[in-house]
């Protein structure tokens, strides 16, 4: 597999600028296309519902006023789009050329965020998203990121809040052997292949067998990549710190996991590791269902 387009959702927050930095310069390293795309919601899907009695007036002021946020954020998403784009040098194209320079291209639609990401990522090979780490409880990017995890067929790429001056050049893996962090390491072998370093970050729990890390090692080194592993004891902690607190003492600038591994639900309940990174995550983020 190889990463030749990438999805960057945008939305006109203060989040897109640190997002779209990541995403060209994992493009540029790669090489690949990054698609920046804002979806513009209809007036009429993103008003509230109103009851009866109230004014055709009333109801075309909050369509208007609808009309005038979603231009307003059209326009502060294409400026971020212009502003990265001119910073990091790439060339704007809407079809294939080169395969060996990267490139980046700007996309509206209509239509709510998740599901037009959802109907899009089956035409790409990365979703990045921006994370929310320090921000407050987003719901639209709650949907996107649910919505694309749980039932798209693509992985996602979690953005730092702030930029690194790196994406994939060392990478940590927190690995327990299941299908979810089993399908974010295959998809995630372009970048792999191409790390300076690699650790692989087993967890000293009752689910995850002491020689795991080992044998992700071996699948590893056949395809060229040399990984260090790491027996991780988290002494109390949940493992979710214990990992993210290790991947930043190794230096790395990308954790690459599984999302949701139990339950949805049972994490939204009782926490998990997806929902910590969600929180706290302060490198690139890469996982699949």
């Amino acid at each position: 597999m190889t990463i030749r387009k990438i999805l960057a959702p945008v939305s006109g927050s203060p989040r897109d600028a640190e997002a779209l930095h990541t995403a060209f310069r994992l493009a540029r390293d790669l090489p690949a296309h990054v698609t920046v795309m804002f979806a513009r919601m209809s007036p009429s899907e993103s008003v509230p519902m109103v009851g009866e009695g109230v004014s055709s007036t009333v109801v075309e002021q909050l369509m208007t006023t609808a009309e005038q946020e979603w231009t307003r954020r059209a326009t502060v998403a294409r400026r971020h789009f212009d502003e990265c784009r001119e910073k990091h040098g790439l060339p704007q194209r809407s079809a294939p050329s080169d395969p060996l320079v990267a490139s980046v291209d700007w996309l509206e639609e209509s239509g709510r965020e998740d599901g037009v990401v959802r109907r899009l990522s089956v035409v790409n090979d990365l979703i990045l998203l921006p994370n929310q780490t320090g921000s407050d409880d987003d719901l639209q990017f709650t949907l996107t990121f649910e919505g694309t995890l749980m039932a798209g067929c693509r992985p996602i790429l979690l953005a730092p809040k702030i930029a690194g001056d790196t994406v994939g050049k060392s990478v940590a893996i927190a690995w327990n052997g299941d299908v979810p962090v089993a399908r974010s390491v295959s998809a995630a072998l372009p970048i792999l292949t191409r790390a300076d370093h690699v650790h692989v970050l087993t967890a000293g729990t009752n689910k995850t067998e002491e020689e795991a890390g080992t044998g992700l090692a071996d699948y590893l080194a056949w395809h060229g990549i040399a990984a260090n592993t790491h027996r991780l004891e988290t002494n109390g902690r949940k493992v979710g710190p214990a990992v993210l607190e290790t991947a930043v003492e190794l230096d790395c600038d990308l954790l690459v996991m599984g999302g949701y591994g139990h339950s949805r639900m049972r994490e939204l309940i009782l926490g998990g590791v997806t929902r910590y990174m969600l929180s706290n995550a302060t490198i690139a983020v890469l996982m699949a269902h």
